[in-house]
């Protein structure tokens, strides 16, 4: 696994070395055909040891120093099981960087056996190569739980240290797993100069099953075959003393046990251990597996357990929790969090506790929405995808109905788009729809309507829903999304049966046990949202206060010491859903939201706008109490306003308020999109808006004479400032704004090619100076110096668009004549880049100009453009790529240029992943970067 495992120094080699110096494992690999050496640091496996160096010293140095830097990792544990309970890739370790899914761990292990996973688009497993199941389908389980679960959840959930994960396919029947149940201490005799190990443990075979009602029944599983074997596979011999028994089968109670056996010199006691595979099998079941490990210390097992197996964990019991001093420790750990569920509750726990420290941050806000701006435009974005973007976004102030693309003016509405989606009445997909459908007033949803009466049908005589062989997380988990629609007869007696059943299914201790194994955080966490959200106090109502303890005393059994949120099914370790989930319900208790998803009466909602920058929900800095601005607004034909005088508040100035306050002072009405562009007037009976004067045509601002670059929105005011609001019948004309786009006029000479926001320290600064001297890229405008001479700023950090880059490739061929249908400042470019095969529009058939270029669409065009135009010569050698693991993988249609430009020395690498350097296909270019590559590529031409 991808770890080093050190050792503490001892006398080998050229020793005795420190004892406090740490050894590691400085391998080489000796190639015969070339008789070369290569040579690098690979990992050690754990059944290797020091004293094995005299064996394969003529291969490896042992070298005295500290390890190299590593990220910080995890240690998981993988089984693939494949048809025919045959393993496909046995019980391996893997270490994986910490914060990895549980897709991320499962595509690793895959590629250490040389198998890769598909992924479909709902994120379910879609198949493994070399591994065919037919028209099964996987599943999983994960910590020998018998919680079965499926792919779909794997995006959503973290590796942790100790975590076994089993993949099979569902038809190799009903889920069974083994549980080591006690163990005596190891026993340790002394013979001659040898010792003698021995460990005893009990098992029991547990499986999870139907009855004719489909509900989820969990018993002992008798009569079934076991097999111990070494570890790899192969049963042990029954003459090789190393277990009591080779095969046995399970008793009437699925129990069986066995004695281990091992030996080694009394010098190696301490190092000693051997592992054991457990097998069980029944027709009918999956084969089920558990690790052993003998050593002098004890047994250790598979399956998250005490250290030797030898006791059992302390139950969690009721306690006194500080709500308000955990909710403050989890939210301290959310603050970057931009999944949408977290970001959800760092927006709750912001309107709850609005003084509180802990916020989300801008970065984390400006990815949600990023993420949600991507979903609304994927046709394929599930319905439970869209839901929670919408809850999330509205939880934080911004309107599910106006989601930007970066660069786009044109808003997305992710609640119109939520009722063209297939929509599932499934209990973990339907509540969030029914949430997402009602936190605004969006007019008729025959598929909302649709929605709610599939859930009603779906509801059990008993008052239940099912999901995934469970009831009580389904039927808690309906409620959250049925409260929205109480007022309806018909919802208002489904919400009465499941409350009536959920208090049928709580325990003598106020707890509930939704899949037979016992309660655990998660399952306590949904009951309480489910029941607060329908009115229900899980903390005092009779029906659910039992023996004590009440179902939000359930829950709190679990709350960690440290405040840092909810173990599993004790409260000593962290586990992250279970704190997810946990917080999310004393939001809604504790809280006072009591319906956790509703976000109906957050006002005023902002835009929200995708991009690189994260939004800010602060004012800018204040200039006095009140300030004073002059405000003129001019038509086409003659001014509607001028030097109109307003007065604004200091506190957050900016070029919007100021014309806003301008116009409704002097009875100009007006419409506004992308929350601070104002597109359309109207004065005196006469309409202007954007397009009326053709495509090119719209309002633009000046302040104080200069176009700014930023939006209204966003440009702060100081005292006296002047805006002049100006309709254009042709922005590309405008020689402020075309000189916004960063492409205006090309520097000329030596004197206009320095860039006022370029150091000369700046890594780029010779590249962006040759490319403007060279005609290739130029400047945005940016006033004039104190001697008149024209500026410009290169703005090195900014994203590179499609159209910018088809102009620099224009450029460098000469800026041929071209005719083109539109006045575009790339217009040019573009059609000529289209017409030479550089350039190809998206499966939309348009060309995306504005969108920011990623590295292998601009290795595309570079590729095109030297082979279609200047007849570059060489076969791409694909097995370049070889040397990067980017995730996501270059594009197909890519692979042919990236390869090409790798050798020829025209793109390298980026940053690196894990020690290794990525190729980073999909990320975009800034002008930097694309400086640099312009002179680099005139130097290959050249």
């Amino acid at each position: 696994y991808e770890s080093y495992i050190a050792y503490t120094a001892k006398d080998y080699g050229d020793g005795p070395y420190p004892a406090d110096e740490v050894l590691y494992m400085d391998f080489f690999e000796w190639n015969e055909l070339d008789e070369s050496e290569q040579e690098g640091i690979f990992p050690l496996h754990t059944n290797q040891i020091l004293a094995d160096c005299p064996i394969i010293a003529p291969a490896c140095r042992i070298t005295v120093g500290e390890l190299p830097e590593q990220p910080e990792t995890v240690l998981a544990s993988v089984r693939i099981v494949g048809p025919n309970n045959e393993d496909f890739i046995p019980y391996v370790r893997m270490g994986i960087e910490k914060g990895a899914t549980l897709r991320e761990l499962t595509n690793e292990v895959l590629a250490l056996y040389g198998a890769s996973a598909s992924w479909n688009d709902w994120g379910f497993l879609n198949a493994i190569n070399g591994c065919d199941i037919g028209e099964d389908y996987w599943m999983s389980m994960l910590n020998d739980s018998g919680d079965a679960f499926n792919t779909g959840t794997f995006d959503s959930i973290t590796a942790e240290d100790g975590d076994v994960l089993v993949l099979y396919p569902y038809g190799n029947g009903n889920y069974a797993w083994l549980n080591a149940e006690e163990a005596a201490p190891v026993s340790v005799m002394d013979w001659e100069g040898t010792e003698y190990i021995t460990g005893s443990a009990s098992f029991t075979l547990s499986a999870n099953s139907y009855d004719d009602n489909w509900n989820t029944v969990t018993a002992p599983l008798a009569g079934a075959t076991v097999t111990v074997c070494e570890e790899g596979g192969e049963p042990i011999p029954q003459d090789a003393y190393k277990a009591s028994l080779a095969t046995l089968e399970t008793d009437e109670s699925g129990a069986f046990a066995i004695d281990f056996y091992g030996n080694c010199p009394a010098e190696d006691l301490e190092y000693y251990s051997y592992t054991y595979w457990l097998y069980a099998e029944k027709d009918g079941y999956n084969k089920a597996f558990c690790e052993v490990i003998l050593t002098a210390d004890g047994l250790y097992f598979s399956q998250p357990a005490p250290a030797g197996g030898t006791e059992e964990p302390d139950e969690p019991t009721e306690k006194d929790v500080d709500i308000d001093a955990l909710m403050a420790g989890i939210a301290a750990t959310y603050t970057e969090e931009s999944a949408e569920w977290k970001a959800m509750e760092m927006g709750a726990y912001a309107i709850v506790k609005p003084d509180a420290e802990s916020k989300l941050s801008d970065a984390a806000k400006q990815a949600l929405i990023n993420n949600a701006a991507d979903k609304a435009a994927d046709e394929k974005a599930s319905d439970t995808d869209l839901a929670k973007a919408i809850l999330a976004l509205q939880a934080n102030g911004y309107d599910p109905q106006q989601v930007y693309a970066a660069g786009s003016s044109d808003p997305q509405d992710l609640a119109a788009v939520l009722s063209k989606a297939q929509l599932s009445p499934n209990a973990w997909n339907a509540p969030y729809a029914l949430a997402a459908f009602a936190q605004g007033d969006y007019g008729e949803l025959p598929a909302r309507d649709a929605l709610l009466t599939a859930v009603l049908n779906a509801q059990a005589e008993d008052g239940s829903w099912e999901a995934f062989g469970a009831t009580v997380d389904a039927t808690a988990n309906m409620l959250a999304g049925l409260a929205f629609y109480k007022d309806n007869a018909d919802v208002s007696a489904a919400i009465e049966k499941a409350v009536d059943y959920l208090s049928s299914m709580q325990k003598d201790d106020g707890s509930f046990d939704a899949w037979g194994y016992g309660a655990d955080a998660n399952t306590q966490a949904i009951v309480v949202i489910g029941l607060a959200a329908c009115g229900v106090d899980p903390a005092a109502d009779e029906r659910f206060v039992k023996g004590g303890g009440s179902a939000l005393d359930a829950l709190l059994v679990y709350a960690l010491e440290d405040n840092t949120g909810f173990g599993y099914q004790d409260d000593k370790t962290l586990n992250t859903s279970s704190t997810e989930q946990g917080f999310r319900a004393l939001l809604a208790v504790a809280g006072g939201l009591k319906n956790v998803y509703d976000y109906s009466g957050v006002s005023p909602l902002k835009p929200a706008k995708a991009g690189e920058t994260g939004p800010s929900d602060e004012p800018g800095e204040p200039s006095g109490s009140r300030i004073h601005v002059t405000v003129s607004i001019k038509a086409d034909d003659s001014y509607w306003l001028e030097d109109y005088r307003a007065s604004i508040s200091g506190s957050g100035a900016t070029a919007y308020k100021a014309v806003v306050k301008a116009l409704d002072d002097n009875s100009i009405s007006y419409k506004t999109k992308n929350g601070d562009y104002i597109y359309t007037l109207t004065y005196n009976g006469r309409t202007l808006g954007e397009l009326d004067a053709g495509p090119n045509s719209g309002w633009l601002y000046k302040v104080n004479g200069k176009l700014p670059t930023v939006g209204m929105g966003d440009c702060a005011l100081q005292d006296g400032d002047k805006i002049l609001f100006y309709f254009t019948e042709d922005w590309m004309q405008d020689p402020d704004a075309a000189s916004n786009a960063g492409m205006g006029e090309p520097a000329e000479g030596k004197e206009k090619s320095v860039f006022i926001d370029v150091k000369n320290t700046a890594w780029y600064a010779p590249y962006a100076e040759k490319a403007a001297e060279l005609g290739l890229m130029t400047g945005y405008a940016a006033g004039t110096a104190d001697n008149g001479a024209k500026q410009y700023e290169f703005r090195g950090e900014e994203a590179v668009t499609r159209a910018q880059f088809a102009q620099v490739l224009y450029n460098m061929a000469g800026s041929p004549d071209v005719k083109a249908e539109s006045s575009a400042w790339y217009a040019k470019a573009v059609a000529w880049a289209v017409e030479k095969g550089v350039m190809a529009g998206y499966y939309d058939g348009k060309m995306h100009e504005e969108d920011a270029i990623t590295r292998e669409q601009m290795a595309v065009m570079t590729y095109a453009y030297l082979r279609s135009i200047l007849k570059a010569d060489g076969e791409p050698d694909l097995a370049l790529l070889e040397a990067f693991h980017d995730t996501p993988a270059p594009s197909d249609y890519a692979k042919d240029a990236l390869a090409w430009l790798l050798g020829k020395g025209l793109m390298a690498g980026r940053g690196a992943n894990r020690g290794i350097v990525a190729l980073a296909p999909r990320e975009t270019t800034t002008r930097a970067e694309l400086a640099a590559f312009v002179t680099a590529l005139d130097a290959f031409l050249k």
